[in-house]
């Protein structure tokens, strides 16, 4: 019941299930550009999100946050998210 996402670094194109889906009525490709990704959320949530990623990304600082997201109708949802990153050689 999970809502899961997954960014590749590299592409910077997000992967979603269909529960992040089902969540904010998103389309059924299971993918988004990042920016994309980044506009669904809060105007006022934006920045501090992006700042805790990158703490996350350059310096390993825990990723975990609340913020909301945009649904397709145009209402907001509160999320809470926490993640890690996962590198290969």
């Amino acid at each position: 019941n999970n809502a899961i996402w997954d960014q590749d670094l590299q592409t910077n194109r997000i992967y979603y299930n269909e529960r992040l889906a089902d969540m904010l009525g998103l389309p059924e490709t299971h993918a988004l550009e990042q920016a994309l990704f980044l506009e669904l959320l809060h105007p006022d949530d934006r920045e501090r999100y992006q700042e805790q990623l990158k703490a996350h990304l350059e310096r390993g600082e825990r990723f975990e946050i609340v913020y909301r997201m945009r649904h397709a109708n145009g209402t907001y949802h509160d999320f809470y998210s926490r993640g890690k990153v996962l590198r290969d050689a």
